[in-house]
């Protein structure tokens, strides 16, 4: 049998390393070994093929080093086929019904990316959350009412109120706490460069949203 490891993740331009793990349970030693090393970038389509040769020893384990070099941005997913034993001097062959897989992620690289988001006027009122201690501008939710003072938006009076009190008072809105921001990846068909750099600026404002939300939470 064979079993394939590899490490979670590995950086841009460095080189993967796969370990597929021959085991022979049986007494006898296993003259001749072979089998084929895919490995498929999930991003970019590019793939790489390997040959597994080497022999086992009875009762005993080996390991298999595979490398590839200059890795691309992507999730790769390798998997070990054609798997069969032979004699020694290759007459014979054995089909071995086993599979064995392995995933790598090669992340995106770190690019500065800061990300600067205008308050919205108001909102559909579809919120579900709203913060306790602090205003926002969702027009369906009141948070306070104030008295009116020069500069305030005349849009946020309360008429009916300030005809009641003879003076104008104005209503404060809600901070709805569940906005959301979907980010888009077109992945069509296109040159790996593009589908990477496409990911990395898509991973570098998902970043800087992620710490904006930080910072104000």
């Amino acid at each position: 049998s064979v079993t394939l490891t590899a490490p979670d993740l590995t950086e841009e331009n460095q080189t993967a390393e796969f370990v597929a793990t021959l085991e022979n349970t049986s007494v006898f030693p296993a003259a001749a070994v072979r089998g084929r090393l895919s490995v498929q970038n999930g991003l970019t389509g590019s793939s790489v093929q390997k040959n597994l040769r080497a022999s086992v020893a009875g009762k005993a384990t080996r390991p298999i080093h595979f490398r590839v070099e200059d890795a691309e941005v992507g999730k790769l997913f390798a998997t070990v086929t054609d798997f069969r034993t032979q004699d020694l001097f290759g007459l014979m062959s054995w089909p071995v019904e086993h599979v064995a897989a392995a995933e790598l992620l090669v992340p995106p690289p770190d690019v500065p990316a800061e990300v600067r988001m205008l308050e919205a006027l108001e909102t559909t009122g579809e919120s579900v959350r709203y913060s306790e201690n602090e205003r926002g501008t969702d027009v369906s939710e009141l948070f306070d009412i104030r008295d009116y003072e020069p500069g305030d938006d005349i849009r946020a009076i309360h008429w009916k109120l300030s005809a009641k009190q003879d003076a104008p008072i104005l209503r404060e809105f809600s901070q709805p706490l569940n906005y959301s921001v979907i980010l888009l990846v077109e992945l069509a068909a296109a040159s790996a460069d593009a589908l990477q750099a496409c990911v990395t600026y898509a991973s570098a404002l998902s970043k800087g949203l992620g710490g904006r939300r930080c910072r104000r939470g």
